[in-house]
């Protein structure tokens, strides 16, 4: 078993007999083991799974955002990024994006126009709708927080070496390509 600080101090499997592939809550690799397809398709649940609980803890995110110095919420980041993805952006592109309501969209967008990070302009071809862009600020936050997710896995994959990273990566694009085209 690979050790790996990724996620730690998270409880979800320890103590399970499903707790062999998770280190304090991450993914990692493991070592071959004879072919026995319901433990290796348990084991491959339930790392996935707690992995996806860590994700969406509100507090799962906090290690990155101090790292990027800032206190923004989840929500505020997620947006954020699609803003800085489709701007300039009305807020029904957003909230699609996003994968949230309008309303819900038009609350996160509102608290980070406050917060300096978004601004709002009128749309020249529609002036009932605004269009979103970030701000100087916003752009320096989203750059921190990319520094940080990057610098995240980096230290979450430490313990791998280059071709276990390398067949990490192969590996994971392509169960996530199959768990998507679902």
């Amino acid at each position: 078993l690979i050790k790996s600080s990724f996620l730690k101090g998270y409880k979800g499997l320890q103590g399970t007999s499903m707790a062999a592939p998770v280190v304090a809550g991450a993914i990692v690799a493991v070592r071959s083991r004879p072919a026995c397809r319901n433990k290796t398709v348990a084991q491959i649940e339930s790392a996935v799974v707690a992995l996806l609980r860590r994700a969406n803890d509100p507090r799962g995110n906090r290690k990155i955002y101090e790292m990027a110095g800032t206190d923004i919420e989840k929500a505020g980041a997620v947006m954020l990024a699609r803003i800085d993805e489709l701007q300039p952006a009305r807020l029904s592109e957003l909230a699609a994006a996003a994968g949230v309501t309008i309303s819900t969209a038009s609350r996160q967008v509102s608290r980070l126009v406050e917060q300096g990070y978004v601004a709002r302009s009128a749309d020249p071809l529609d002036a009932r709708a605004s269009l979103h862009r970030l701000t100087p600020a916003g752009r320096g936050l989203r750059g921190r927080l990319q520094r940080a997710v990057t610098s995240f896995f980096e230290q979450a994959l430490s313990d791998l070496t280059p071709n276990e990273r390398e067949l990490l990566g192969d590996l994971l694009t392509r169960f996530v390509q199959g768990v998507l085209e679902e």
